[in-house]
């Protein structure tokens, strides 16, 4: 801020009247505090987009991980939903990158859970905010399956690898061969 003397002299009824010590901001330093202000608006902006994309693949990541352990608990109960049917076992799978379900399979010659025809949708859910799967691909690559009544995972994939679009961010699910899940 500066001082600005700005000396007027007037002459008024033979007195003289003095102006002075007139106040404000120059243009430049308006100038140079709204640009200090923008840059910080900018990082900020930057700043809480970044933490909601690592929030919403976090998410994504539990939500994920909660389907398969809710088709493994199915498993592990011996839920039958229709009493006509002869369940084998629980599944998960994605059938595209965004889509998922969890299933139960029925006994036709065997008791395998490779036969897409013998599935029974039990939920289905979309992967939201720009979440998709990257690997592997979706289908029989990406399903797991946890047989009656023990729960024990068979045809796993092992590695769910779930990213933003556009974000270099990404979080994996493991699945091992007892069914236990690791999140990364």
């Amino acid at each position: 801020m500066k001082n600005i003397k700005n000396k007027k002299t007037q002459k008024n009824n033979n007195h003289i009247v003095e102006k002075s010590n007139i106040k404000g901001f120059t243009l430049l330093e308006l100038m140079i505090v709204m640009a200090i202000i923008s840059i910080m608006v900018a990082v900020s902006i930057v700043s809480m987009t970044a933490s909601k994309n690592t929030m919403s693949l976090r998410t994504s990541q539990d939500e994920v991980s909660s389907a398969i352990k809710l088709a493994q608990s199915y498993a592990l109960q011996g839920r039958i939903p229709n009493v006509a049917d002869m369940v084998c076992g629980y599944g998960f799978r994605f059938t595209t990158t965004t889509h998922y379900q969890i299933f139960y399979y029925t006994k036709g010659a065997t008791c395998e859970p490779t036969d897409t025809s013998k599935y029974k949708i039990v939920e289905e859910q979309d992967l939201k905010n720009n979440v998709s799967l990257t690997s592997p691909a979706p289908g029989s690559n990406s399903r797991i399956s946890f047989d009656i009544p023990n729960g024990n995972a068979s045809y796993v994939s092992g590695t769910l690898e779930l990213k933003i679009n556009g974000a270099g961010l990404a979080k994996t699910i493991t699945i091992n061969g007892a069914g236990l899940l690791t999140e990364n």
